[in-house]
């Protein structure tokens, strides 16, 4: 099945997303305006009451007047004799201005008796007429509207009800006395302009889905692009061919293109070792093969040629053929995680002295001078005997294989700080700072006279490395051309048991 594009995605995602920023502005501009509206209307009352605890009379009329102006709000307060002190009207009929001073009294006696110290309450436009009526009728102390009489409650006395909100309240003035504060705001029905926003939002959401569209489409593009383009060079990755030219996109696609491009280079680098390595072991294996036909069947078919010296021949190139192949197998085996350290703890010292021992003969027969340096009488580490035993061969052997005209290899052995640090050092023409990074790749080598370098089946130092690493051990190399190679490796003391 077809996978969705990127290009759908951001497409969807993008409406999507002008489709809930649609949705809220219509619910709170359109459906649920009127409900804001009265709650803010209402709670500015309710704060405006507040803050004039602890006001003298002064301060409460200039405060009046300032709520009035800003949120048409009408006050009327009274001394504890229930005497007017202050009167600010916000213009139009309002309960607070149409309450008889015996209404008021009574609303004072009962905001008294209330512990919570206050009354609110919010009255329709329906209960309005009733209550209109009602008292009207009775000519009772609670006739609020002595002007309107029974007319239905609007602004200057208009034909429209309105709802009002009515909160009535006890604070303490400036000097302590009691001040009866009463607060009165209309709320007008918000209809006509609910029309006028349902239009404008009809035009916003229009809009928006417009631009919703056109920068889904201008930003997929962008972003899919690149994309593409990466998607379509990557697709001869496998074949070591990527051509980054053209694909232009922010950072991270840049980076992706950086780091498939090193790819390509990686591969192109392990397809040519391939096809040289097959050569080489080719090249490698064919050889002692020749020799061991060729010296078997002379001493089949000529008589006298069944010698000593010939057999040793065919016994030596056997043993060619089957180092050849151990290595081979052994590095597999260590690169591929399945050969197991068997850890021991063993003294380094007696292992080299070991090694240079069985290295005496060589230097007898090709002159080379082996020397082996250290102060410590003793040095135990905790590794692998058979495989350090392994790497220290190696290292020696590419020491005697590059030593130089002098044929002096040394192993030198320190210990500092826990430390234990062995060195291989030749005094061959060393290899030029370009190249150190790769001796220890596999199949790398460099010939004797480091004018080149080729691939082969040098598997020494690979070998060394794969060892070295499973004992988590430090390595490197320090050469300098004309001065030699210093291989060395580090690894942590074991303390007595």
């Amino acid at each position: 099945m077809r996978r969705i594009g990127i290009r759908f995605r951001l497409a969807v995602a993008f409406l999507g997303f002008s489709a809930i920023v649609i949705a809220l502005l219509w619910i709170l501009q359109v459906v649920f305006l009127n409900d804001v509206y009265k709650a803010i209307k209402t709670d500015s009352v309710r704060r405006s009451a507040a803050r004039m605890n602890g006001m003298s009379d002064e301060e409460m009329a200039s405060f009046a007047e300032e709520i009035s102006a800003s949120y048409g709000i009408c006050t009327t307060v009274y001394d504890g004799e229930m005497n007017e002190v202050v009167r600010v009207h916000a213009g139009g009929p309002c309960l607070v201005h149409s309450l008889r001073p015996a209404s008021a009294a009574v609303l004072y006696e009962a905001v008294e008796e209330d512990r919570s110290g206050y009354m609110e309450s919010y009255l329709s436009a329906e209960e309005i007429q009733k209550i209109l009526e009602r008292l009207d009728a009775s000519r009772g102390i609670f006739r609020f509207f002595e002007e309107y009489g029974s007319r239905r409650y609007g602004p200057s006395g208009s034909a429209d009800p309105y709802d009002c909100f009515l909160r009535c309240q006890t604070v303490t003035g400036e000097d302590g006395s009691v001040r009866f504060i009463s607060m009165s705001a209309v709320i007008v029905p918000v209809d006509a302009t609910v029309l006028t926003i349902r239009f404008e939002m009809i035009i916003i959401s229009i809009f928006l889905i417009l631009v919703s569209i056109i920068l889904s489409f201008v930003l997929s593009r962008r972003i899919a692009k690149p994309l593409v383009q990466l998607n379509t060079a990557s697709k001869e990755l496998p074949k070591g061919r990527f051509d980054p030219e053209g694909i232009r996109g922010d950072r991270e696609i840049m980076e992706l293109s950086e780091t498939l491009a090193t790819a390509s280079e990686e591969i192109n680098k392990v397809e040519t070792l391939r096809r040289e390595l097959i050569a080489n072991v080719s090249h490698d294996l064919r050889t002692p093969l020749t020799l061991i036909t060729g010296y078997s069947e002379v001493m089949r078919d000529l008589p006298g040629e069944n010698t000593p010296e010939n057999l040793q021949i065919v016994i030596d190139e056997t043993r060619r053929l089957s180092d050849l192949v151990t290595d081979l197998l052994d590095l597999s085996k260590m690169e591929a995680g399945m050969d197991q350290l068997k850890l021991e703890r063993l003294d380094l010292v007696d292992l080299v002295r070991g090694i240079m021992h069985r290295y005496e003969k060589l230097t007898e027969n090709d002159g080379i001078i082996l020397t082996f340096r250290t102060d410590a009488e003793s040095c135990f580490v905790k590794a692998d005997a058979v495989k350090l035993n392994q790497a220290l061969y190696n290292l020696i052997n590419n020491a005697v294989n590059y030593c130089g005209a002098d044929k002096t290899v040394i192993v030198s052995l320190s210990v500092r700080e826990g430390i234990a640090r062995l060195d291989v050092i030749d005094h061959g023409e060393g290899i030029s700072r370009e190249k150190l990074k790769d001796i220890w790749d596999r199949y790398y080598r460099v010939d004797k006279t480091h004018t080149q370098a080729r691939v082969g089946t040098g598997l020494g130092l690979s070998i060394v490395k794969e060892v070295l690493l499973l004992h988590q051990a430090n390595y490197g190399v320090e050469s300098e051309p004309g001065k030699g190679s210093d291989f060395w490796f580090e690894i942590p003391l074991s303390p007595e048991n």
